[in-house]
């Protein structure tokens, strides 16, 4: 078996050899159009994600959220979020000019099922585990703010990775979204202009007292 795995690589290699030496200016062509390409596709993803996004699918996550980091770093630099409070591992929250947004940002991979009203939510990838009922989680914030700030506009989102399906049924007032789509999806958020920056001050001020026991990044 290995005998003929190495012969079938090494023809495969002779034949690319010959093919490149008997076309060497079409194959040349062909490089240099790909080395554009991954340079045009390389420069979006840095200008998107940061420069720490690139490799990232061969990063071995720690138990740090990465993906929380590549949330903030948009939030920060594309949306330029006015204030932008960090509630745990898992959760922020920020102020825009379109209201208050309660972000989730999931580092499960796997198969989420279960029921809204669940406390907890099953998890299936390699074995079968428990998260907690991140809807729940949304709605406990939002509660907490609107007690303490009328009328106020919030958009509450969750944001997955490609290797993590949702099957828990959900209403239209959660977005959830995967992580390669949180930037457009805000940028359709982003479209409708509701607070004035005295608002904003305004409703940091709240903010900032009603979350006094977590971190503001500035």
């Amino acid at each position: 078996m290995i005998t003929t795995i190495l012969v079938f690589i090494a023809t495969s290699i002779a034949i690319v050899i010959y093919t490149i030496y008997s076309f060497r200016w079409f194959a040349l062509f062909i490089f240099l159009l790909l080395v554009f390409i991954i340079y045009i596709k390389v420069r979006r993803e840095i200008k998107k994600y940061g420069p720490k996004s690139i490799f990232r699918a061969f990063h071995q996550y720690p138990t740090e959220n990465e993906q929380l980091k590549l949330i903030k770093n948009l939030l920060l630099s594309k949306i330029r979020v006015q204030s932008l409070f960090e509630m745990n591992s898992e959760i922020l929250v920020s102020i825009t000019h379109s209201g208050i947004y309660i972000v989730k940002v999931l580092d499960s991979v796997g198969k989420i099922s279960g029921d809204k009203k669940d406390p907890s939510f099953i998890l299936k990838s390699e074995k079968v585990e428990y998260v907690s009922n991140f809807f729940l989680e949304l709605d406990t914030i939002e509660k907490d703010i609107k007690k303490q700030i009328k009328n106020v506009i919030i958009k509450k989102i969750i944001v997955k990775k490609g290797t993590c399906l949702i099957e828990v049924p959900h209403p239209k007032a959660y977005f959830v979204v995967g992580m390669h789509n949180f930037y457009y999806e805000l940028q359709k958020l982003e479209k409708e202009k509701l607070y004035t920056e005295e608002k904003i001050k305004e409703l940091d001020f709240k903010l900032t007292h009603i979350l006094s026991n977590n971190v503001k990044l500035k």
